[in-house]
């Protein structure tokens, strides 16, 4: 569904930047290191939301910043992938079974 889709342009991202052009390909070069595969490999198995695998860790107890503020910046993800889908329907990309699942995968993500 993805073939030919550009990730930062199908989500609007690219456009809404409001970084410097070498700053804002700073963030990009960091989508291929190996670190971010690496964490990305562990959110797709659900390391974020398994609550035993933060428990053994301790990183429920730690509390590493003390008491300082902090911000949560929250993205939806939904509402990418609902995009990059409507491009690849736009770019003729999959078959009518592909994009049934890919459609299960945006309901799963909503």
């Amino acid at each position: 569904m993805m073939a030919g889709v550009n990730y930062y342009e199908a989500t609007g991202i690219k456009f809404a930047n409001v970084l410097p052009e070498e700053e804002f390909k700073a963030v990009l070069d960091v989508q291929g290191k190996p670190s971010t595969g690496i964490t990305e490999a562990a959110e797709n198995v659900g390391a974020k939301k398994d609550w035993g695998v933060l428990a053994a860790k301790k990183q429920l107890k730690s509390q590493a910043i003390g008491n300082r503020p902090i911000g949560v910046i929250h993205g939806n993800t939904a509402r990418e992938f609902q995009l990059i889908y409507e491009a690849g329907i736009e770019a003729g990309n999959g078959s009518e079974k592909d994009r049934e699942e890919f459609r299960d995968f945006l309901n799963w993500w909503r």
